[in-house]
């Protein structure tokens, strides 16, 4: 008549879930008043429980239809800019989205947050011209140049031929490509005609070791400093101060303003030009507290009939984060010369 009770360890410990839940893709996006068309598409899967209903809540006058494992959501023509986040529920209730951690040589996690998709509305005006990009795997800026409503190509190593060039007004390089993207920098001597007859070369930040000859990959020379804790700015909202106020690059198509500056995540930049040939022109300083102002961060030279711009600023960073700043910025540095 004695009953003994013991605790014992779970072999797998277990891991709490939410009571609802669902997967929301994509978790950002952008509208563009500047641009045609208002609509973007939120999927939902991995809906739990099953048969739950799912409703996407957002903001008044948007319109939100669904079909099957969709949502397809409208903003409406006279939104103002801002950011709106889109909430799901599952029969009435708020739901999350979950993460699971499962690797032998920890203890199982899950991390769960709200299930929702931030849309950030921006008025960014587009330069008219198709825009080659050609990345590395280590940013998406091309994808959100797309969803500024940009003419956006991705580029492969076959296309960066000379009769395939002349189609783009511009062409943006993206973070670290020069190392990841094979045959790249074989091709800059070809990118660098490209330039003398019209085009416009936008290379987003590398490190010296990345492949970056100063010599041989910038249409002129550009020497990126090292280390990056000498050569950086980790103060997000380290003041800007224009150095060349009248350049087209700050005014056309978008005038750059406080605002653009505004909101930072994360730091300004970091692996600053160094030195530069004189046909490059500096166009902001900032600096860290207690630090020498750095005028590397973005320097542009208008070379034959095209131009280069190189920016050590984290502008790809920016657009994951919805910064409204970096797509009105980068609309610019693709918009060449006029």
């Amino acid at each position: 008549g004695v009953t003994a009770t013991s605790a014992l360890r779970f072999e797998v410990t277990p891991v709490i879930v939410p009571a609802r839940a669902a997967t929301l893709s994509p978790t950002a996006d952008l509208i563009n008043t500047a641009a045609p068309g208002r609509s973007l598409t939120v999927k939902a899967s991995d809906i739990g429980p099953d048969g739950a209903a799912a409703v996407l809540d957002a903001p008044t006058g948007w319109k939100v239809d669904r079909s099957v494992g969709v949502f397809t959501v409208t903003a409406p023509d006279d939104a103002p800019p801002g950011l709106y986040p889109l909430t799901l529920t599952l029969d009435g209730h708020p739901a999350h989205s979950v993460t699971q951690i499962m690797h032998p040589h920890i203890v199982p996690r899950a991390l769960t947050r709200p299930a929702k998709i931030m849309v950030r509305v921006v008025d960014a005006k587009l330069p008219d011209g198709k825009v080659g990009y050609v990345g590395g795997g280590n940013d998406r800026v091309g994808h959100w140049l797309t969803r500024m409503g940009a003419e956006v190509t991705d580029l492969s190593q076959t296309d960066l031929t000379d009769s395939t060039l002349a189609e783009y007004h511009s062409l943006v390089i993206g973070i670290f490509a020069m190392k990841f993207r094979p045959g790249l920098v074989a091709a800059m001597p070809r990118l660098h005609r490209w330039i003398e007859r019209g085009g416009t070369l936008v290379t987003l930040y590398h490190r010296p070791w990345d492949d970056w000859d100063p010599d041989t990959i910038p249409p002129r020379r550009i020497e990126i400093g090292q280390p990056s804790l000498r050569w950086r700015v980790t103060d997000e909202a380290a003041e800007v101060t224009l150095l060349t106020p009248d350049h087209p690059l700050l005014h056309i198509p978008n005038a750059i303003g406080p605002a653009d500056w505004a909101d930072w995540h994360k730091e300004r930049g970091l692996y600053f030009a160094k030195d530069w040939d004189a046909a490059y022109t500096p166009l902001i300083a900032m600096h860290d507290p207690d630090e020498v102002p750095l005028h590397g961060g973005l320097l542009a030279a208008d070379i034959g009939k095209g131009r280069h711009v190189h920016t050590s600023l984290i502008l790809h960073h920016q657009m994951e984060k919805l910064t409204p700043g970096a797509f009105r910025i980068m609309a610019n540095l693709i918009a060449g010369r006029s």
